[in-house]
């Protein structure tokens, strides 16, 4: 999570780019499906949403799984 403070200057996005340029191994995040933002923030970076999972952690908070694969 970026700091409010400092949202918007692309820290988030480099970090994010860092840490994937060196998996080589798939990646995997759980993100709330209602927070459109995030879920086309990861999906600029190249993860794909995988399965949306009911009730991930409790009976009322679904969330999707999303994968990145390295090429």
């Amino acid at each position: 999570m970026v700091h409010p403070d400092c949202r918007g200057t692309g820290i988030g996005t480099e970090l994010m780019k860092a840490a994937l340029a060196q998996a080589d191994f798939p990646v995997l995040l759980t993100v709330d499906p209602n927070n459109a933002l995030a879920v086309k923030f990861y999906q600029t970076l190249g993860l794909s949403i995988r399965e949306h999972i009911r009730g991930f952690y409790r009976p009322h908070e679904d969330r999707s799984l999303m994968v990145y694969r390295s090429m």
